[in-house]
């Protein structure tokens, strides 16, 4: 019995998992790696200008006629219902798992742009190239190859403009040159495969990297000058924190602008701690694991998401009354966000395992979603 392609596609649909996206410097475009070996590309900015287009006829109608019936309010769930945002381009590419981007040639939202990121897959991590003049080429600019051909790469970032991280599945970090394309750093403390880098690049004098793995580590670490860690911490000894149903590993880390706080997420509950004593502040519990956390509203707030159907954001000042955002998508992985100057609001995108990625415009709520076709 023959089956319909058209049919295949759509079942396909179902079972995609986006590891990892990212939302260009300058706003206008989102790039996220899909497991079935594509690179899917979206046009956000383009979306937003609309959206703020609309809105401001809307308010202008609704000031001559001297009334507003909520129409800005309704215009996102009114678009949300009309349409979805499909990719503008898809590019076919070898297994990837990660993905990082690198400082873009202009950060203005309206100009042209050249986007340059990495992605990292198993044995090697590659540059790309990606000009918004001519959106159907994607050119590779440079591989690195690591020490071996099997080996997994988790997690990229970028130490300062010139040095690029991967925390890898043989369990060790490794640092490349960009310019080189030269390895100039091993890292090796953890005892299991990473999961999550976090590189504090805004005080040049102490510039520290952190890491946490399948081992239940979170290390840090002086990108200088390898050795070993100089910091240690193992939440799963916590006893409060302790999920034995869960394990202990560690997938998701951030580390406040000022490398005070660390919030560290996992098979052990949602936790903050304070990195000069060491000691766990806040613990902050959540139904499922975490894959994905990050500090926001300058580092007022922590949101996270795991395998709960939510993504929940807790007020520092407040821990005690998280605010909850209902997501369609099962297991979340990559949380983004980017804060636009002109429209004064950040925009959170979040994506796991599903053919969508959904987009939060007000940390309230799901506004509208990004179809990967």
């Amino acid at each position: 019995m023959e089956i319909d392609n058209k049919y295949i596609d759509h079942l396909r649909t179902y079972y995609t998992t986006i590891l990892s996206q990212i939302i260009t410097n300058d706003g206008r475009y989102l790039l996220a790696v899909v497991k079935n070996r594509k690179l899917a590309v979206f046009s956000v900015g383009k979306y937003l200008k609309e959206f703020h287009r609309d809105a401001e006829l809307i308010s202008n109608n609704n000031h001559q006629d001297g009334g507003d019936n909520n129409s800005i309010s309704n215009l996102f769930s009114q678009q949300n219902q009309r349409q979805h945002l499909q990719s503008i381009n898809v590019f076919p590419m070898e297994r990837m798992t990660s993905l990082c981007s690198m400082q873009t040639t202009t950060n203005t939202f309206e100009s042209d742009s050249q986007y340059r990121f990495i992605v990292g897959g198993v044995g090697r991590l590659k540059a790309f190239r990606l000009s918004m003049q001519n959106l159907d080429e994607c050119e590779e600019e440079w591989m690195i190859k690591l020490p071996s051909d099997s080996t997994m790469i988790n997690s990229l970032t970028m130490a300062g403009e010139n040095k690029i991280v991967a925390g890898c599945g043989d369990s060790n970090i490794y640092m490349f040159d960009r310019e080189t394309q030269q390895q100039t750093a091993k890292f090796s403390g953890h005892h299991d495969y990473i999961h999550s880098l976090k590189c504090l690049n805004n005080n040049l004098s102490n510039p520290l990297l952190y890491s946490c793995g399948e081992d239940g580590k979170i290390l840090s670490w002086d990108y200088r000058s390898p050795g070993k860690p100089i910091l240690s911490l193992e939440p799963f000894h916590n006893p409060e924190l302790r999920r034995i149903q869960y394990g202990k590993w560690i997938g998701s880390i951030d580390v406040t602008d000022n490398n005070e706080w660390i919030v560290c997420g996992g098979g052990p509950k949602l936790s903050l701690w304070h990195l000069r004593s060491g000691k766990c502040a806040q613990i902050l519990d959540t139904p499922g694991v975490i894959y994905s956390n990050r500090f926001i509203a300058d580092n007022s707030k922590i949101m996270a998401a795991g395998t709960a159907n939510q993504v929940i954001i807790w007020h520092l000042n407040d821990p005690t009354n998280p605010n909850y955002i209902d997501s369609s998508i099962n297991t979340i992985y990559s949380i983004d966000y980017h804060h636009y100057d002109k429209f004064n609001y950040d925009l959170y995108t979040f994506a796991g395992d599903s053919h969508q990625i959904e987009v939060c415009k007000n940390a309230k709520f799901i506004d509208w979603k990004l179809y990967v076709s």
